[in-house]
């Protein structure tokens, strides 16, 4: 069955052109450009000098000089400012397309369908982006309407965000600015962290932690068979001897109208050999919650 909508995130586009964008964004991003191709996008991050992320993003290259980079919608106009700054010593311009473009999210619930890639191609005008995941889904973008056969069903937005967070895929907003370094949400899991390519802002902090670090947090999916939607951070756990504990940090919640809600966290590794875990909703309430490893966990 193939489902379609139109209520997903990333919804919001920012446009880079001119010659040194490629150039610009290589020194401000934590994923290497110089994989980046007409036929595959990437996935990666700007990070503060501490390496705390300030926001997620997918980027394509559609022309040789021109770039679209996908990021929430909350992203744009503060991603513009923070970036002006710098870009003004390059030949490049970003400039905010959002309402430039019709976007349509699909999903394709076939078996063997799963992807580990971000494919990118082109086809009557409109740009065709695969993200990985359980299920194969596809991004497509158009300056023109998008027509889908008849066949494709109107799904809700359940559906696309619960595959976000059985993949791990994160869309940083206002409100999860600065509260991730790549590690808390399995960024180099995701192909999003190049170690290779030189300095970039946050990168030494990035790479230390890397090299000579032992990172304490890593992606998760809690699946609990409790409404949840209100679950807050931190986290709080009944571990060893009925101690209740911070455990980490929410990063995207919802409940799929069928029992069950999903929460995708930041949780300490050694979490993740454990089949299950109580979360400590107040002194009087714990709700028994599956642990799962994202799907490039």
């Amino acid at each position: 069955m193939t489902t379609f909508t139109t209520h997903f995130q990333p919804s919001g586009i920012l446009s880079f052109d001119g010659p040194d964008s490629i150039k610009f964004l290589q020194g401000q991003t934590t994923c290497n450009l110089d994989e980046l191709s007409e036929t595959k996008a990437l996935y990666g991050a700007f990070c503060n000098p501490k390496g705390r992320i300030k926001s997620t993003f997918l980027l394509l290259q559609i022309e040789p000089e021109k770039l679209l980079m996908l990021v929430h919608q909350d992203q744009c106009a503060y991603l513009q400012n923070e970036l002006k700054m710098y870009i003004a010593f390059f030949k490049s311009e970003v400039t905010d397309v959002s309402d430039h473009y019709q976007t349509v999210g699909l999903l394709y619930k076939e078996q063997g369908s799963t992807t580990s890639s971000y494919d990118v191609s082109s086809t009557n005008g409109q740009i065709h982006i695969t993200l990985p995941g359980i299920y194969r889904r596809e991004i497509i973008l158009s300056q023109s309407e998008i027509t889908l056969d008849a066949a494709i069903a109107e799904a809700g937005q359940a559906e696309w965000l619960i595959q976000d967070i059985q993949s791990g895929l994160v869309w940083t907003n206002e409100a999860s600015r600065e509260q991730f370094l790549p590690h808390d949400i399995n960024l180099p899991g995701f192909g999003g962290v190049s170690y290779e390519k030189g300095c970039y802002t946050g990168q030494e902090i990035i790479a230390r932690m890397h090299y000579r670090g032992n990172p304490k947090y890593t992606s998760a999916v809690l699946i609990t068979d409790e409404l949840a939607d209100s679950i807050s951070s931190p986290l709080k756990a009944e571990l060893t001897a009925g101690k209740i504990k911070s455990i980490g940090h929410v990063i995207n919640q919802h409940s799929d109208g069928q029992g069950k809600s999903w929460i995708l966290a930041s949780i300490h590794k050694d979490l993740l050999q454990q089949q299950e875990i109580g979360l400590s909703i107040n002194e009087e309430k714990t709700i028994l919650c599956d642990i799962n490893r994202t799907y490039l966990g």
